[in-house]
């Protein structure tokens, strides 16, 4: 049997960023499915739609996909755009909560696809 490798920083790097998407993205946006309580509006649609979203990202990130970490940037625009445009909707305490871990997953995706190029 062979030995394992160490980790590199690059894997260390993929890792941290999927788990962000998992947690943050998956998990914050069906606990926010939970805290509106059946009321199946826009914002039920919006958070339905991330905990997808972010769900096909981070399995991208797992395989180390760039497709993966484009999604964890532009996601967050998508969201912020959706939750503006909708009637009688503004961002609450709740989105600015969750958006600090995807954020920090964006800069580490940025952080990724700058160290990648080429």
């Amino acid at each position: 049997m062979s030995e394992r490798q160490p980790l590199t920083t690059e894997d260390k790097l993929w890792g941290v960023t999927c788990g962000l998407l998992f947690g943050a993205g998956v998990g914050g946006h069906a606990l926010r499915l939970v805290t509106l309580d059946g009321d199946f509006g826009p914002r039920f649609l919006v958070a339905g739609f991330a905990c997808l979203l972010y769900a096909v990202a981070g399995s991208l990130a797992w395989a180390e996909k760039k497709s993966g970490l484009w999604i964890s940037i532009l996601g967050p625009v998508g969201g912020v755009t959706a939750v503006l445009l909708a009637p009688g909707a503004s961002i609450d305490t709740f989105q600015i909560v969750l958006g600090v871990p995807q954020a920090v997953a964006t800069v580490l995706a940025i952080w990724i696809l700058w160290r990648t190029r080429g």
